[in-house]
C-alpha cells in the first residue's frame, strides 16, 4: 500500500503489511483524481485507476518497476482515457506520456481508447529516443534489456510500451 503523505517519504512494515509514505507527485491537484471508498466501515481516500496509472508511469519505482507495471496493467479492464491524458499533462513528463501514449495505443482494442486520446498523448511526448521505464542510473541501478524508448528488438515485459515516440516534423525541399 502507498500513501500520499507531506514530509520524507518512508516505510511502515508490519505482519502482512507494508505501507509506503510517498510525496505528492508534481501535478497532484486533490481532489482530482481521488475519490473515497469505505472497506469496513472506514472511509478512505485512494486515487482512481485513471490516477494511478498516471502517477506509475511518472514513479514506475512505486509499481516494481516496469515488468510489475506492465504485469499489473494486464489487470487493467477499463479506463477513462480522457482522464489519463488529463492526468499526463498535469504530471508533465513527456517521457512518462510517451510510454502512457505507447501502453494505450497497444491496448486500444481492448480498453476502448479513442484515437483522440492517443492523439493527445502523443503531442505530449518526447520528440526524440529517451530511456523509459529504465532503473534509475543515479541510485545506482542499471537499466534493463530492453528497456531503451528507442526501437528494440527485445519481447520481454519491460521493453513493452517503450518504443513510442512524436513523429518529427518533416522538412521541406526547397
Amino acid at each position: 500500500m502507498q500513501v500520499i503523505a507531506p514530509g520524507e517519504p518512508g516505510v511502515f512494515e508490519a505482519v502482512g503489511l507494508t505501507c509506503r509514505f510517498v510525496k505528492p507527485p508534481r501535478g497532484f491537484a486533490p481532489p482530482d483524481g481521488v475519490t473515497a471508498i469505505d472497506p469496513l466501515g472506514l472511509e478512505v481516500s485512494v486515487t482512481t485507476i485513471e490516477r494511478t496509472i498516471a502517477d506509475l508511469f511518472d514513479r514506475y519505482d512505486l509499481a516494481g518497476y516496469a515488468e510489475e507495471l506492465f504485469n499489473s496493467l494486464d489487470l487493467v479492464a477499463r479506463v477513462d482515457a480522457a482522464a489519463l491524458v488529463r492526468y499526463a499533462l498535469a504530471l508533465g513528463n513527456a517521457t512518462a506520456a510517451g510510454a502512457l501514449g505507447s501502453w494505450l495505443e497497444r491496448e486500444q482494442k481492448r480498453l476502448a481508447v479513442p484515437d483522440a486520446a492517443i492523439e493527445a498523448l502523443r503531442t505530449l511526448a518526447p520528440s526524440q529516443a529517451r530511456y523509459a521505464l529504465a532503473r534509475n542510473r543515479a541510485r545506482g541501478g542499471q537499466p534493463r534489456a530492453g528497456t531503451s524508448s528507442s526501437p528494440s528488438t527485445s519481447s520481454n515485459a519491460a521493453s513493452r510500451g517503450c518504443e513510442w515516440r512524436r513523429p518529427r516534423p518533416k522538412r521541406c525541399s526547397a
